[in-house]
């Protein structure tokens, strides 16, 4: 269905010589959500070295003439739980690896604190896929997210997140004599807190406890080792699937009518369990 679906966008944005230079940008843009949605949404599986981890449903708009005015894209599902878990043989979504491995060759990405996927928990399953070379992927989807209208500051910032959810991962926690959880303060511990911009203190305390409010009240009561390992995969998964909808919204705005008259819509549904 995902191959079908970039078959069909090529058809539709295959729409004659007589461009102007604002419908081919356009033009070239809708087909470069491609890689970049491929990238934070798609993930090696038992079956596919490629399979589409959410649905998406994308509108194309035409004007008069024919040519694409503008399109957006609505997304369902991410299959948020891959974030911290793979089946034995499966991966993480590209885009971790994408970084992991292009940081020899990027010093942006290694000041960030990325590096080989063999030490952080969350990518360590299963390192290949096929042939696919990470490094070049990465390279493919960093000048996709340039030519939609994320700027290297944009780009930088999306990567600091993906580099902080595999550091969340890494956090390791102890238990007191009273069976709390006590996080450990080591370097994983000082990656989220540089990257995320948040003191070290206020990591341990979000994770290591919860506040109950009560008769107008409230108490701090900590968490046991189970709880606090859930917590710390439950801001994981919510941080990428907010970086994963800040992105869609991104491309949207790239995307988005600019005052044409639409005279025509054409809809392209790529999700689980439906052919498109």
């Amino acid at each position: 269905k995902t191959e079908s679906t970039k078959f069909v966008l090529q058809v539709l944005t295959a729409v004659g010589e007589n461009r102007t230079g604002a419908s081919a940008s356009i033009e070239q843009q809708v087909m470069l959500t491609n890689p970049v949605l491929e990238a934070f949404g798609n993930a090696k599986t038992l079956r596919n070295d490629n399979s589409s981890r959410f649905g998406k449903w994308i509108n194309v708009h035409f004007d008069r003439q024919g040519t694409i005015a503008g399109a957006e894209i609505k997304t369902y599902l991410l299959e948020k739980a891959r974030v911290i878990h793979q089946t034995a043989g499966e991966r993480n979504y590209h885009i971790f690896y994408q970084v992991c491995g292009a940081a020899a060759q990027h010093k942006m990405l290694s000041d960030l604190g990325l590096g080989d996927p063999k030490i952080f928990d969350y990518t360590k399953t299963c390192l290949v896929a096929g042939n696919m070379d990470d490094a070049k992927s990465f390279d493919r989807t960093k000048q996709a997210l340039h030519f939609i209208g994320f700027d290297p500051q944009s780009q930088q910032n999306i990567f600091a997140v993906i580099s902080a959810v595999l550091h969340v991962g890494n956090l390791k926690f102890s238990e007191d004599k009273e069976g709390n959880a006590v996080m450990a303060q080591d370097q994983h511990l000082q990656a989220v807190s540089a990257l995320l911009k948040v003191e070290p203190e206020s990591v341990r305390a979000a994770v290591c406890s919860r506040i109950i409010s009560a008769g107008g009240e409230t108490m701090v009561k900590p968490e046991d080792l189970g709880k606090a390992c859930q917590c710390r995969d439950a801001l994981s998964k919510a941080l990428y699937g907010k970086l994963f909808d800040h992105i869609v919204t991104c491309v949207n705005n790239a995307l988005r009518l600019k005052g044409a008259q639409v005279t025509m819509q054409v809809s392209v549904l790529d999700i689980f369990g439906f052919e498109v």
